[in-house]
């Protein structure tokens, strides 16, 4: 498989001249970039420059380095589509035409081809949840509504002026079938579909596919959703409930090690013996490839000693099965507090009520840890966002699951100073 990468020629000069990588089945080639950057300032991980006031005008040096990224992959797909395999040396060649070559927009085909083409490319660029939301659910709405509208799909139609976008968001709301068998989606989902729209639009935009256009009329529509977290006494209720279910045992088991780590599902659900050493599992978090080290509490280290460290292990796409026999579990463990649920739907904001086990799912064991953590009061903020993974404390407290009277218990004795 071929795949572009930037390297530094010297990492030890003030200065290094940035490398462009072509490797294809074994064999390597350095292509020079002509852009020297300072090491100091170079991010081996990410292949560009820190984003900091001190290494310059970091932005613009990394537009340039990505359109090399781009140009090297448009080198190899310009044989690709010709159903040739080249060489590395005709990779170059071509590389080199496409930098004096004036850029223009590839010949027009279908919109649909184009959506293959870019369901094609993600295959080997993402994870395989995200993918199944291109490649089923927005493919899915995306041909019904243009089935129901009678707008022929184009990227005129996704323009502010084209229509389609309107009426995409009006199916959503009134029409679609939801995952319950309902008909009309909530808010956040109809934002994560028009979210997807965007990132379909702007891998057309950087491959020239079409003269890229402004989509600030397509929204990532957010309402805030009463997720819940468990309380310390309901997760060792959890633990000590006698399950005769050894799949439900399994998944209760799995459910605390979240609970005890704050790992998401994507993390916890793969957990192996070579992840804990001594007092500590050290794991890289799939989301963000963050490496993460977290203390084994005397809760996590009896479930883990009951699998020999070795606990169960869950399938990427075994999530619905795993939300659904937690729900289960909580059930039997007595979380039947009534939550009051405020959403919009259909356009019409509706009340109700739901029981808490109702509301658990595979990420409520990453909202408890963070939010139980922060309640003790007995670490600061910034160790619990070290295991946590996020990257600042604005979205830190966002993503806490308190209600006001929690909060002010939470600083009232500084209320009271």
């Amino acid at each position: 498989m071929f795949r572009p990468r930037l390297n530094l020629k010297n990492k030890q000069a003030g200065k290094s001249l940035v490398l462009l990588i072509l490797e294809k089945e074994y064999r390597k080639m350095k292509v020079s970039t002509g852009i020297s950057v300072d090491p100091v300032y170079w991010n081996p991980k990410t292949q560009f420059l820190r984003e900091s006031r001190e290494s310059g005008d970091y932005r613009s040096i990394n537009r340039a380095l990505q359109e090399i990224l781009d140009r090297a992959k448009d080198a190899f797909e310009f044989y690709e589509v010709q159903q040739i395999d080249p060489s590395l040396e005709q990779i170059k060649e071509k590389y080199l035409a496409l930098k004096t070559e004036p850029k223009v927009a590839k010949s027009p085909v279908l919109f649909w081809q184009y959506f293959d083409e870019f369901v094609a490319y993600q295959k080997n660029e993402i994870k395989s949840r995200t993918l199944v939301d291109y490649d089923k659910s927005l493919r899915k709405h995306l041909l019904e509504c243009e089935k129901i509208t009678n707008i022929t799909l184009s990227f005129n139609a996704l323009k502010n002026n084209g229509g389609f976008v309107q009426e995409f968001e009006k199916y959503l709301k009134y029409t679609a079938l939801n995952a319950k068998g309902g008909v009309g989606f909530m808010i956040n989902s109809i934002g994560k579909q028009n979210k997807n729209i965007k990132a379909f639009l702007n891998w057309c935009f950087k491959r020239n596919y079409c003269v890229p256009f402004d989509t600030s009329h397509i929204k990532k529509l957010e309402e805030d959703v009463e997720n819940i977290f468990l309380t310390e006494s309901e997760i060792e209720a959890l633990l000590n409930l006698v399950l005769d279910n050894i799949e439900l045992e399994k998944v209760r088991d799995v459910f605390i090690i979240a609970c005890e780590t704050g790992l998401r599902y994507s993390d916890y659900r793969r957990f192996k013996p070579e992840h804990f050493f001594g007092n500590y599992a050290i794991i890289n978090q799939t989301k963000t490839n963050a490496r993460v080290k977290i203390p084994i509490s005397s809760r996590l280290r009896k479930v883990l000693e009951k699998y020999n460290y070795a606990p169960p292990n869950f399938s990427e796409n075994h999530l619905t099965e795993f939300n659904s026999k937690i729900r289960r579990v909580c059930a039997l463990a007595g979380l039947v507090e009534p939550i009051l649920m405020i959403k919009k739907e259909q356009g019409k904001t509706v009340e109700y009520f739901s029981k808490k086990y109702e509301l658990v799912s595979s990420h409520t064991g990453r909202r408890s840890f963070c939010t139980n953590w922060f309640l003790k009061k007995t670490v600061p903020v910034k160790a619990i966002m070290a295991i946590s993974g996020h990257k600042t404390e604005k979205s830190f407290m966002k993503y806490l699951k308190l209600n006001d009277e929690e909060i002010i218990r939470q600083y009232e004795q500084e209320f009271m100073k």
